[in-house]
């Protein structure tokens, strides 16, 4: 649904209720109008809150997701630049390890 729409439904429930309070105000006492109030203003201050916090964790969490797959992909190039690559064993030298060991050798 757009939020037009999610706002209109919004304020047509809000000129209701405050509809349905000022009928009641014959037969209701001012405390029991003002409590109602509160807990009709209550409820939209909760809901306006839960929408804002729906929205940044789902927006948070979708930049969690990239920055994991990010960080996986930088471990796995750190690790075949570190140890090499595991399909090919032939190519010693394309790790760190592969060119410490041959500088060692060399050294001797």
């Amino acid at each position: 649904m757009s939020p037009l729409v999610l706002q209109i439904g919004g304020g047509i429930l809000a000129v209701g209720f405050i509809f349905l309070l000022v009928m009641c105000w014959k037969t209701w006492r001012i405390t029991h109008i003002l409590f109602a109030f509160c807990v009709f203003a209550a409820a939209v201050t909760f809901l306006a809150f839960a929408s804002a916090v729906i929205k940044t964790q789902s927006t948070w969490r979708s930049l969690y997701e990239s920055y994991t797959v990010a960080v996986r992909q930088a471990q796995r190039k750190g690790e075949t630049l570190q140890y090499g690559d595991p399909s090919q064993p032939s190519a010693p030298m394309d790790s760190v390890r592969g060119a410490r060991a041959e500088l060692f050798l060399r050294e001797r």
